[in-house]
């Protein structure tokens, strides 16, 4: 089964290259996506949610494992998938899509977007159910005024019905040197592909009217922004340049998320066995649960994720 690796957010660039990697293994029965992510612009996530439906009226399927956090978007796309596998130690955060709203039109895309994420929801989760198990209605999650934010563990996604319960894998450290091998082999391979679509094409900025230049330009900075933990003089020499990052140049970013360092410090995170000073007492719950800890926040640290 192939494994493509999502750790970062939804962005144009992010799933434009998701997309690409999807389409070149269209052929295969089963994809896997996996996922580490903080969440980002549900309006991007659309291509990444209609690539998955296009496989399923193709009779293939899409399965998302989910290494730590699946949040906004992010958790949102764990309904589009066939499959959802995830960690004991799986975080979401669910809350209604949201922008910044400047007239009745971009109000009503914001609408219509969350009353198809609503009736999304509905379909595998009952409103009912969902109280019980968060506290939270779902209607609540969608008050089209106040913004809720509800933080849901891996039990909570089995008790509201998006996770079976054997799709649930505890963090051992065979599991986790499996997951930074194919990270590894993964981005490896990513940089050999990136002559396949690897600029992202500019439009034309005397076409757009100066809200519109400002608002890609803004989108141009954070594209690079993403990467500034990476390598910050590569992203500052980007911003300078005044050009849109590039599939090319976010692989070579995303083959420093998986250099040597990082895949040893997750392997390391999660071996059984270290020694304690004699004047640490631990018991086996406890030191177990701080190895899941420690593995959880490298996770997060590659995918740049802040809490």
């Amino acid at each position: 089964m192939k494994e493509i690796f999502l750790y970062n957010g939804f962005y144009d660039y992010t799933m434009q290259a998701l997309i690409q990697e999807m389409q070149l293994q269209k052929d295969m029965d089963d994809i896997s996506v996996r996922m580490n992510s903080g969440g980002g612009s549900v309006f991007s996530a659309q291509g990444f949610f209609k690539e998955m439906q296009s496989r399923r009226e193709s009779g293939k399927t899409t399965t998302i494992l989910v290494d730590g956090n699946a949040s906004s978007c992010g958790f949102f796309s764990l309904y589009y998938a066939d499959k959802v596998k995830i960690l004991s130690t799986t975080k979401a955060l669910a809350h209604r899509a949201d922008m910044y709203i400047e007239n009745e039109s971009d109000q009503n895309l914001v609408d219509k977007t969350n009353d198809e994420l609503k009736t999304l929801m509905l379909s595998r989760t009952t409103s009912d159910r969902f109280k019980e198990v968060t506290g939270v209605s779902i209607d609540e999650i969608f008050d089209r005024v106040k913004r809720v934010e509800v933080w849901l563990t891996a039990q909570n996604l089995v008790d509201i019905g998006l996770v079976k319960t054997e799709n649930v894998m505890v963090l051992t450290p065979a599991l986790a040197a499996s997951i930074s091998k194919n990270m590894s082999a993964y981005f490896g391979d990513f940089k050999e592909q990136t002559n396949l679509n690897s600029t992202i094409i500019m439009a034309e900025q005397n076409t757009k009217t100066p809200e519109a230049a400002i608002a890609d330009e803004r989108d141009r900075v954070s594209g690079w922004m993403s990467w500034l933990d990476v390598d910050a003089n590569a992203v500052k020499a980007g911003i300078e340049s005044g050009k849109t990052i590039t599939a090319k140049e976010i692989s070579e970013f995303s083959r420093k998320l998986a250099d040597k360092s990082v895949l040893e410090a997750l392997a390391a995170n999660s071996i059984t066995g270290i020694e304690t000073p004699k004047t640490t007492e631990l018991t086996p719950e406890a030191a177990h649960s701080k190895e899941l800890e420690d593995f959880e926040k490298k996770l997060n640290d590659v995918a740049n994720i802040k809490k």
